[in-house]
């Protein structure tokens, strides 16, 4: 994750940085922790739908496991 921080810090890295950050974040379960970072990537590349998708995901994911 921290190897990801340092890419996001470079402009033309910086979406994929984000995108991949909250992927592994999620894959941890951390679903809470990976919204910042995808919904900074999908702010940077608006039109990438399925990375719309993915946040929705995991969007619905945090509010399951934010009840528990």
């Amino acid at each position: 994750l921290m190897l990801l921080e340092q890419a996001a810090a470079i402009p033309s890295f910086e979406a994929r940085a984000q995108r991949r950050r909250g992927q592994v974040l999620a894959a941890r379960g951390d679903y809470a922790g990976a919204l910042p970072a995808l919904r900074k990537a999908l702010e940077l590349e608006p039109g990438d739908e399925p990375l719309r998708e993915y946040l929705q995901s995991v969007e619905r994911l945090a509010r399951l496991f934010e009840r528990r």
